[in-house]
């Protein structure tokens, strides 16, 4: 149910960080915040505060669906507009076992139809999905599942594909966790920072904009384009 190997490139054959940390998964540290601090906001958007707690029965409740309809283990594409419901979706395959690829928002359906081929994906979880699916009817409890081990994979991320058809890298548990400690330690940033996520969901570096703010038990705040597509949007958002 993974992709083949002979479509992806190993993250971590890629990623290099000179010195190693203690692992502990990002789903995990998201759930002992939600569990510890509640009503501590996770994600703050132009119109709305989102707690930990909130994105966890959110993430919760699509689990169930998920899981209900096509199994633990598996593999979806998330078509994400820079908000909470693509926070969301990717919790919620993190729950499943599962693994993700980010795509851009209106990529063309051959593209589309290509990449969830040669990833073994099964569904497109969209801007709609949440409400279109009618999640809200499921459960808020948490649904059995083995921890997320460090060298599972986690997502794929795709190339463009401008010079033939788009490859896959693969990035595990471990790989993305590093990133993360290595990028926290290098700028000091602390639980009183806040991180602003401007990256396109279909960009690698935009994980960090998701689960650095959760190693740091910080608030993501994500900003759709049109207000972070101007200098002088992002001037007034800091």
């Amino acid at each position: 149910r993974r992709p083949p190997r002979s479509t992806l490139f190993p993250y971590t054959t890629l990623f290099r960080s000179s010195r190693d940390w203690e692992y502990t998964s990002a789903l995990e540290l998201f759930e002992r915040q939600a569990e510890e601090n509640p009503d501590n906001t996770a994600v703050l958007t132009e119109n709305s505060e989102i707690s930990y707690e909130e994105l966890d029965f959110m993430a919760n409740q699509e689990a169930h669906y998920l899981v209900e309809t096509y199994g633990m283990e598996r593999g979806y594409l998330i078509e994400g507009e820079r908000n909470y419901r693509t926070i969301v979706h990717m919790l919620v395959v993190l729950k499943t076992n599962g693994y993700y690829v980010p795509i851009a928002t209106r990529l063309p359906e051959n593209r589309k139809n290509y990449i969830l081929e040669k990833s073994n994906g099964v569904t497109v979880l969209d801007d709609e999905f949440y409400s279109r699916e009618r999640i809200d009817d499921y459960s808020e409890e948490p649904i059995p599942r083995k921890d997320n081990d460090a060298k599972d994979l986690m997502y794929v991320i795709y190339t463009s594909g401008t010079t033939g058809n788009p490859k896959g890298v693969a990035i595990t548990n471990e790989a993305l966790m590093n990133t993360v400690n290595d990028i926290n330690e290098r700028f000091q940033v602390t639980e009183e920072d806040q991180i602003i996520g401007i990256s396109s969901f279909g960009f690698d570096l935009s994980v960090y904009d998701v689960f650095g703010a959760v190693v740091i038990k910080s608030s993501d705040s994500v900003r759709s384009e049109e207000h972070t597509s101007e200098l002088q949007s992002l001037r007034h958002l800091v």
